[in-house]
């Protein structure tokens, strides 16, 4: 974690999940004068992947911020025969994207749904990181290899330049077997997002408040009673669903049935 800033005073955020009897999904460090906005938020139909949650941190004359980005699930299946899904469709909470790799994650499924809009925007500089370091200084847990990367980009609000740095890290994730079809064994693969974030600032003031906008960033802490709750909730859904499935619904039936019951 990036060290404190001397001579600024601190307090501590919660992001709460009010679902879950007002559980703490996340705690971060924030300047005392700092505005907050967070929410977490589950939607129960989306099985595979229910809870995304949001924060942005910003500085009283909204000059400067921290936002960290809903977390992503990536899936396709191998072989891909019979597909429909249109590309970036989205499915029991997860974003079907084949083959995608961390540059087409951070520009398009980050990016541009957030600053796509932007007058003037122009990508200046994008660059991959160790993914293995940039986990580390958020004390992810992150056992598995992946890809990480750095985009620098420029845009103008209300008549002022900005400069943004947008952060990610996409892990390899894993391969699930799926049972037995007339052209053999399938598999689904999922490609997690995580830690999406950006450190932005007006005026061309970004490279002096940097240490103190990684310093927010990175002391996001995740809470271990709340991701206990989260995995109880998630077996849940999905033995909820495995056993719609059985009864004979299509997927995406499947997951209208399952918030119709929840």
């Amino acid at each position: 974690q990036t060290p404190k800033p001397a001579e600024i005073k601190f307090r501590k955020h919660a992001v709460i999940d009010e679902q879950q009897g007002g559980l703490v999904m996340v705690t971060f460090m924030v300047p005392e004068q700092w505005k907050v906005t967070s929410k977490g938020r589950w939607n129960y139909a989306d099985s595979s992947f229910p809870v995304r949650s949001m924060a942005r941190i910003e500085s009283p004359d909204g000059s400067a911020w921290v936002e960290f980005y809903p977390a992503e699930v990536f899936y396709w299946l191998e072989p891909a025969v019979g597909q429909k899904q249109a590309y970036g469709s989205r499915s029991l909470g997860m974003t079907y994207a084949p083959g995608i790799q961390i540059q087409q994650a951070l520009q398009q499924f980050v990016l541009a749904p957030n600053r796509g809009k932007m007058a003037n925007l122009q990508i200046v500089e994008a660059r991959p990181i160790d993914a293995r370091r940039f986990a580390a200084a958020f004390n992810f847990n992150s056992n598995e290899s992946g890809q990480a990367m750095a985009t620098r980009v420029r845009y103008t609000l209300n008549g002022r330049p900005v400069e943004e740095n947008f952060y990610a890290l996409l892990n390899e994730g894993n391969r699930v077997q799926g049972p037995p079809g007339p052209l053999g064994i399938a598999y689904e693969r999922h490609r997690p997002l995580w830690l999406a974030h950006s450190l932005g600032a007006t005026d061309g003031n970004l490279q002096s408040v940097l240490p103190l906008l990684t310093y927010i960033a990175t002391s996001v802490r995740g809470d271990p009673i709340w991701a206990q709750q989260r995995n109880k909730v998630q077996a849940f859904l999905n033995a909820e669903f495995e056993r719609i499935m059985a009864q004979g619904y299509a997927r995406i039936a499947a997951a209208g049935e399952l918030s119709r019951r929840i």
